[in-house]
């Protein structure tokens, strides 16, 4: 990939990372938690004084894929003769439109009870 770069594209320069890393620096993050999710895993990177410490950084073996598939088994016991059945992608679509990750759980928690 980078002889091509170098050769047919004429890329003066090419940097290689962690592309949240970088998205994080870009927006002035220095010191913080970067949290990187994909379609099945998420990592999570510390950050401290603008340095990533990769040797504490973790994968959760959680993602897109297995959000959908735990709101799939959640819909199916709540209406078990919910006519007609979901994809996959349409159980995707659903996390991504009505799901997301509380900033305060314990404070929405209680709001609810």
């Amino acid at each position: 990939m980078s002889e091509i770069l170098f050769e047919c594209y004429g890329a003066p320069a090419v940097a290689y990372g962690i592309d949240s890393l970088f998205s994080y620096k870009y927006n002035g993050g220095r010191n913080g938690l970067v949290i990187d999710s994909s379609y099945t895993s998420t990592h999570l990177i510390p950050v401290v004084n603008s340095k990533a410490l990769l040797s504490h950084a973790t994968r959760l073996n959680w993602g897109r894929f297995q959000s959908a598939e735990y709101l799939l088994k959640l819909l199916k016991l709540k209406y078990p003769t919910f006519p007609g059945s979901l994809r996959d992608r349409q159980a995707e679509d659903l996390v991504q439109d009505h799901c997301y990750v509380s900033l305060n759980y314990e404070k929405e928690l209680c709001s609810y009870l």
